[in-house]
């Protein structure tokens, strides 16, 4: 699945993606961020869900093609 970053916070390790499926908000956790990987606003993403007890989560949380090319040309 594909979206992108609405929010995530460093310190307390955890944000939340938006589907690009319009779908609702994702929550996200850093441990199931690929190594690495530092998750700014509106950085675009690739992921799988998984359900929780709290709901869905994203894990295998990886930067999408789009956002690796525009990230190494700034």
């Amino acid at each position: 699945m594909e979206g992108k970053i609405k929010f995530f916070n460093k310190v307390k390790g955890f944000g939340f993606i938006i589907p690009s499926d319009g779908s609702k908000d994702i929550f996200v956790h850093s441990e199931f961020v690929a190594e690495g990987i530092e998750l700014r606003e509106d950085t675009k993403v690739t992921f799988d869900i998984k359900e929780s007890d709290k709901g869905p989560a994203a894990i295998n949380v990886e930067l999408s093609e789009s956002s690796e090319s525009s990230e190494s040309t700034e």
